[in-house]
């Protein structure tokens, strides 16, 4: 968890742990839509009319069950609130996240008791009996004595993700981020050409570099499941020990251009950024340089700083592949999502000022697939792939969705189909002046401006 921020998996199933008064429906209505939130207490009132009416318990868990199962059936994110503190209860419902395949967090709210009592006592309405909460905190107290053990038994129960709040004041800092369409886990296996590049690619860079190579991670789509073959660019991070500008860049660019030569279909699809070890770890203030290969420029010694790449340092910490080395979060430091968010905004301010007249469509439809995505992930508060960014601009702005469509076909011909005509390119000027006043409008009254609850977007997310 970074500064307070919980990533949620959209479809997914988040499950509250805690003692009744620990705070569990106070957090749930604040952080999810009521759509999304299943609750034992309002299905045991639904049926009886009392929320505090054991009798219903049953059916209402059987209801609470049968609905969680059809709702990630159906791509939606479901949120369980119910003590939860029991193991056969936590089984059932990650029975059911396996059976359809759907990520799991597990979000505990473990207090001190006095705290919980307290809260318990000053709740509106239903105050739950002392004797009854004391055996809700027995039972969570067998899950450990503090966060490490709590989120390493929820772990080795099953849960992907585990984030654990041992205070009132903690808990009311938690906010979400949603990963729509995104596993926790890397997409395995993957495409086949991905996993033949980097049968060549990886074991070259380690033999190029031998004990200067500190770590590979893979990034975006060829990992978190967003590929389209043949069209896709696969992005690498490399981890090198000291600065690149002392590393020999003439091998690495031969090493990289006999793999072009050997494979033309990878000729300008393949984008590696080289990074010292030390510079990552204080990307903010270091002055070290990077190195970079990308589509349509050779491996070369940028000129920026490691500053301005928040966007990349966020997506490989967050959502990547280690191929080599330790785990990308032990690299590179926590980033709050208001810095990403500006990091964000600034590159969309950029995209929005470049002319389009000279512009090829591929150029074009870059553009405005990466304005769809910096406003989802803006107003929505989730990352997604550009698939996700199109189906959810589209939604928001129906009578652009013809020239949303364009970019998406025009980037998987390979900007063979679409922006070809003066009308289309002043239309993408158009989409793209109103995507920037998506992003730059405030998000705090973003609930709106997500698809309806039941839409569901494209599986994809890189």
């Amino acid at each position: 968890m970074i500064a307070g921020v919980i990533h949620v998996p959209v479809p997914g199933l988040v499950v509250l742990i805690g003692a009744a008064g620990a705070g569990k429906t106070t957090l749930a209505i604040r952080l999810f839509e009521p759509a999304e939130i299943l609750s034992s207490d309002a299905l045991r009132e639904a049926l009886s009319g009392d929320a505090a009416d054991q009798r219903p318990t049953r059916t209402a868990f059987r209801i609470l069950h049968r609905e969680a199962r059809r709702r990630l059936d159906a791509g939606r994110l479901v949120i369980v609130d119910a003590t939860n503190v029991d193991t056969r209860a936590r089984r059932s419902l990650l029975e059911i996240a396996a059976a359809t395949d759907a990520p799991t967090l597990a979000i505990v709210l473990a207090l001190a008791a006095a705290e919980v009592h307290l809260q318990n006592a000053r709740r509106h309405g239903r105050v739950v009996p002392a004797d009854i909460v004391d055996r809700h905190l027995d039972a969570a107290a067998t899950l450990g004595a503090d966060p490490a053990s709590i989120a390493a038994a929820l772990r080795a129960g099953g849960f992907a993700s585990v984030i654990v709040a041992t205070s009132a004041a903690e808990v009311a800092a938690l906010r979400v981020v949603r990963i729509i369409g995104w596993r926790p886990r890397p997409v395995t296996p993957l495409d086949p050409e991905v996993s033949a590049l980097l049968g060549q690619l990886v074991p070259a860079i380690q033999a190029r570099l031998g004990s200067d190579l500190v770590a590979v991670y893979l990034c975006g789509s060829a990992v978190t499941g967003g590929y389209d073959p043949g069209i896709s660019d696969v992005d690498l991070l490399v981890v090198v020990e000291g600065d690149p500008e002392r590393l020999d860049l003439e091998r690495l660019a031969a090493m990289h251009d006999a793999i072009a030569r050997r494979d033309p279909a990878w000729r300008d699809r393949i984008e590696t950024v080289y990074v010292g070890r030390s510079t990552l770890q204080a990307f903010r203030t270091h002055p070290g340089r990077l190195a970079v290969i990308s589509p349509g420029e050779p491996l070369h010694l940028r000129d920026d700083r490691a500053s301005q790449w928040v966007q990349n340092w966020f997506y490989a910490r967050v959502v990547s592949l280690t191929l080599r080395g330790p785990a990308p979060d032990t690299l590179i430091p926590p980033i709050d999502w208001s810095e990403f968010v500006s990091a964000i905004t600034r590159y969309a301010d950029e995209l929005a000022r470049r002319p389009l007249a000279d512009a090829d469509p591929g150029s074009i439809a870059y553009v405005v697939l990466t304005m769809c995505r910096a406003a989802m992930t803006i107003r929505v508060g989730g990352l997604g792939s550009k698939a996700d960014a199109a189906a959810w601009a589209g939604a928001m702005l129906p009578d652009r969705s013809e020239l949303i469509d364009m970019a998406l076909a025009c980037r998987r011909s390979g900007g063979m189909i679409g922006f070809q005509d003066e009308g289309s390119v002043t239309g993408a000027r158009t989409l793209i002046a109103e995507l920037q006043t998506l992003i730059r409008s405030d998000p705090s009254v973003s609930v709106g401006d997500r698809p309806p609850v039941g839409v569901k977007l494209p599986a994809t997310s890189g």
